[in-house]
């Protein structure tokens, strides 16, 4: 068989299918093709030696609209190591418009939109509006919604309308 690259001898972690210890690695086509004990059959070996591998992590809670942070983030994120996360603000038509454009970095990208007070309610939603802006959010493709607490404190009913929707739409609510 021939590989495009092999990671050689690098301290494999890998909880899901019991190894942790010395492997090899060996890639084709952007996927895990074989992990054993000194794999051959590429002319690419890339040593690994003293360095934990281990499959991408997910951060379950990151902010990369540009409200909060910026696009950029997906860059730093991926940099790290990790393959998936879920934003936590959105709006999530902004981050799919970056994963799309290219900007995502090969991220598996999840989100949910910010509840954001309306012009004419402010902090006093009604229920129409949360459920408005649940609606707009699981049309984007997001699976919720979130509460944003300390910076927009919305009032306890409207709190209350968000939870209630997103509990009768089965959809998350942060």
């Amino acid at each position: 068989m021939s590989y495009d690259f092999i990671l050689k001898g690098g301290i494999l972690i890998d909880p899901q299918n019991g190894i942790h210890g010395i492997k090899d690695i060996a890639v084709s086509d952007g996927k895990v093709a074989a992990v054993g004990d000194e794999l051959s059959g590429s002319n690419t070996v890339i040593s690994a030696k003293g360095k934990a591998v281990i499959p991408g992590g997910i951060d379950p809670h990151v902010h990369c609209d540009s409200m909060l942070a910026s696009p950029a983030g997906f860059y730093m994120i991926a940099q790290t190591g990790i393959t998936t996360i879920v934003d936590f603000a959105g709006p999530f038509s902004e981050l799919t418009e970056a994963v799309v454009s290219g900007k995502g970095y090969g991220l598996n990208v999840a989100g949910i939109n910010a509840v954001h007070p309306d012009k004419s309610e402010g902090l006093q939603l009604s229920r129409g509006t949360v459920e408005g802006q649940l609606e707009q959010a699981l049309t984007e493709g997001a699976l919720g919604l979130k509460l944003l607490g300390g910076h927009f404190p919305l009032s306890p009913e409207a709190s209350r309308f968000a939870v209630d929707v997103a509990n009768a739409r089965k959809s998350m609510i942060a």
